[in-house]
């Protein structure tokens, strides 16, 4: 059995040492009914957010950038941006991530 722990503890550690080293770009989104709170994490990561698809371009550190529907937006933190169908306020922006609370557009 000590043959097999000594690789398997090996391959272990290789793994976690890579996922590490290698952050994991995605999205995270949670909704109760009209309301999100969205998680874009990684350049170019996407969502479909309430039947909208976004996309995260990235941002300089005071703003971020993402696109829905052929147009591009822009938010600092805690500013709200009205688009057609959604309506998104930034509330964390890092250089390669964004969260922001979105909710269906009133207009």
């Amino acid at each position: 059995m000590r043959s097999v722990w000594l690789p398997l503890s090996m391959l272990a550690a290789v793994v976690v040492a890579f996922i590490a080293l290698n952050p994991v770009n995605g999205t995270h989104s949670e909704c109760q009914g009209q309301t999100c709170v969205v998680t874009m994490d990684g350049i170019e990561s996407k969502v479909n957010v309430l039947g909208v698809d976004l996309k995260f371009y990235g941002s300089d550190g005071r703003v971020a950038f993402f696109g829905a529907g052929g147009k591009s937006y822009g938010c600092q933190r805690g500013e709200t941006v009205e688009m057609p169908q959604l309506e998104l306020t930034c509330t964390d922006i890092g250089s390669d991530i964004v969260r922001m609370d979105v909710k269906r557009s009133t207009t």
